[in-house]
């Protein structure tokens, strides 16, 4: 148990500092959108908070597997334990910010209302033409956020054991799955029940945890570089 908290406050250290840039940059760019609308107003401005935030999550737990898995190792930590304590962590980062980017729309929102531009704040609920509550944006954010961050961690994990051309190998396998009609149509399917039902985004939590059981079977018998 004080293993597993040593290993969680390395990793909360060695994602600190990106953290707090991407927020930082994030918090800027808004600001200068808002003063831009409030100067040339009247115009219409549009933007996004949620995808740079599934940007900088999926960098970070890919970088987060190339940078620590060695030193965890050395540190004594087993392999199965350093993919449940990654996996664990990454998750509690994608409630995080699942979190800080639904209080930051309802900010922003209010925000809106008192400026003489036309602003347009898109999350993953409004596109999916659902209601953007609190909730359903704070289910949105972090069911893709832990897919997209375990996904790439699993790739990762492939490219630490088995070079870049096993990543390669991955990305054709997946793109290959497309050109088969039933494989095709199961996604597009599923894909579309996504949009009249937000309990079908729990496949993607399911997904990710596969990708978590794909790492540390991968990682088993890894070599340390």
């Amino acid at each position: 148990m004080n293993q597993t908290a040593a290993l969680l406050h390395i990793q909360l250290l060695d994602t600190q500092k990106s953290f707090v840039i991407f927020w930082s940059i994030l918090l800027a760019f808004l600001t200068v959108a808002f003063i831009v609308g409030a100067i040339f107003s009247p115009i219409s401005i549009y933007f996004t908070t949620s995808f740079p935030g599934y940007i900088w999550a999926s960098i970070t737990s890919y970088i987060l597997l190339k940078d620590d898995f060695p030193y965890f190792i050395h540190l004594g930590a087993t392999r199965i334990g350093f993919v449940l304590n990654s996996s664990f962590y990454l998750m509690a980062l994608a409630l995080l910010m699942a979190f800080l980017q639904a209080s930051l729309y309802f900010s922003l929102l209010a925000l809106a209302a008192t400026s003489s531009a036309e602003i347009n704040i898109a999350v993953i609920p409004s596109l999916l033409g659902l209601e953007p509550t609190f909730l359903n944006i704070l289910w949105t954010d972090f069911t893709l956020m832990v897919f997209l961050m375990l996904s790439l961690f699993f790739i990762a994990s492939l490219n630490y054991r088995f070079g870049k051309s096993a990543s390669y190998l991955f990305f054709a396998f997946a793109a290959f799955l497309f050109l088969i009609p039933a494989s095709r149509e199961f996604i597009f399917t599923f894909l579309i029940e996504m949009t009249t039902s937000l309990l079908q985004f729990a496949w993607l939590l399911l997904v990710g945890i596969m990708f978590a059981i794909l790492s540390a079977i991968t990682l088993s018998r890894a070599s340390l570089k």
